[in-house]
């Protein structure tokens, strides 16, 4: 069974600054007032743990061999809980698989802290 972790970004009260805070469930009124971001159970290709508003640097997924013509270059997603399928999702990779994110994925940074990333997506 995977941990249940969570982590919210918010004020740090030492240096008025912002940062990820992370804590389990039993902690979790002290952040009912910030976004939370829930632990998905999955690690990306360098062993970093996978959380909900993550950036993954995916692989375009085109399975031809040699010149295509396609765009390879790896796009970047963020990770989000997909209700319909009831599985977590990244951009069009609407179901995360362990051994596909253990293989291919890497987390480049997250929705709150590396908005030029996601602009660029």
């Amino acid at each position: 069974m995977r941990p249940i972790r969570f982590r919210v970004y918010g004020e740090n009260n030492l240096e008025k600054g912002k940062e990820m805070h992370y804590f389990d469930l039993s902690e979790a009124y002290h952040y009912c007032h910030l976004p939370i971001m829930q632990y998905t159970g999955l690690k990306d290709s360098k062993g970093v743990e996978i959380y909900e508003g993550d950036l993954l640097e995916c692989p375009n997924n085109c399975r031809c061999v040699g010149e295509c013509g396609h765009d390879h270059t790896p796009t970047h997603e963020a990770v989000y809980w997909n209700a319909e399928w009831a599985r977590w999702g990244a951009g069009w990779h609407t179901g995360l698989k362990k051994d596909y994110t253990a293989n291919f994925m890497k987390v480049v940074g997250n929705i709150h802290e590396n908005k030029e990333l996601l602009d660029a997506i």
